[in-house]
């Protein structure tokens, strides 16, 4: 068991990356598809070489080590099925029929005797973690592991790793999976880290647009130029021409702008307002009286996240 350290990394894919996985923890880099999760794996793993920066394993520094040398283990997800038994697979890597019995035991696989292609979805991953696990690493590294899961077997998967108490990284698209799987959320954009943190915290202050969808799935996203915008913006976004707003919610207020309350839902007022292409939404009593009428509205800054319209990065 070790700590993990990428100190500027950059390799294909990546740049700059920082960041420390703490010796039997689990971090969780999201992103979207192209965010370069799969390439810092790889770069970590040394299937991709360092273009600068360093990748310290339990202290070691492994940047120009061949990925035999590592001391880490990369696992791809939904691996296909084959003719090989799971612990013929384990076996590859594995010292003898004791060790393939203890690796499997280690992720929970109950019968490594039958065949890849005859064991559920959820099994042949166990059975290439296992295998994994085999090799003795002190990192994991784990690329989509519960894609195509369903929401029972994704939990089993999270379990089995995190009862290794092995230093892993895990990487997927999937923002709320990966919150329940890391002891810390890395958000990945660009081939950036650009916020590490515990789930609350960034979801609170969420690093990038994606992510804020990805954590309120309903929330109102608007584009509008700062200049020209009753929105409480940062100053930050003032020289942009155009920003991307989140607007967690409004508020009925006779000092606010004006709109017209065009539908409502449950508690939920929806305010089309001139200048936003979407309507806002507005806790009140009894909205439906409000339906049909003219209304004003406030955003407070507390209830906006500003993000670049090109990169989706937050402004602050």
């Amino acid at each position: 068991m070790g700590e993990l350290r990428l100190i500027g990394l950059t390799a294909v894919g990546v740049s700059g990356v920082d960041l420390a996985v703490g010796a039997g923890s689990v971090t969780a880099v999201v992103g979207d598809p192209a965010a370069g999760k799969t390439a810092l794996l790889r770069a970590v793993a040394g299937l991709e070489p360092a273009r600068a920066g360093r990748v310290l394993v339990a202290g070691r520094d492994v940047t120009e080590a061949p990925p035999a040398g590592r001391g880490v283990a990369l696992v791809f997800g939904g691996a296909a099925p084959s003719r090989a038994t799971a612990a013929e697979l384990i076996g590859e890597v594995a010292g003898g029929r004791a060790a393939v019995r203890q690796a499997a035991g280690a992720v929970g696989l109950d019968d490594p005797d039958r065949r890849l292609r005859e064991l559920s979805d959820l099994d042949r991953r166990l059975a290439h973690l296992a295998r994994a696990v085999a090799a003795g690493p002190t990192v994991l590294l784990l690329d989509e592991p519960t894609a195509g899961l369903d929401a029972a077997d994704a939990a089993v998967l999270r379990a089995r790793v995190r009862s290794l108490h092995t230093t892993t990284l895990w990487a997927t698209r999937d923002l709320p999976g990966g919150a329940l799987a890391g002891d810390e959320l890395a958000v990945l954009a660009s081939g950036r880290i650009v916020g590490v943190d515990r789930t609350e915290t960034l979801r609170a202050n969420p690093p990038t647009l994606a992510a804020a969808r990805a954590f309120e799935p309903g929330l109102v996203v608007v584009r509008v130029d700062p200049a020209a915008t009753f929105l409480p913006l940062p100053s930050a976004a003032r020289p942009h021409r155009l920003v991307d707003v989140a607007i967690r919610t409004a508020h009925l207020d006779a000092t606010g702008v004006e709109g017209r309350a065009i539908t409502s839902d449950g508690d939920l007022l929806y305010v089309s307002v001139p200048g936003l292409g979407e309507p806002v939404t507005a806790v009140v009593t009894d909205p439906v009286r409000y339906v049909g009428f003219a209304v004003r509205v406030r955003v407070d800054a507390s209830e906006v996240s500003a993000f670049d319209a090109g990169t989706g990065v937050r402004i602050d």
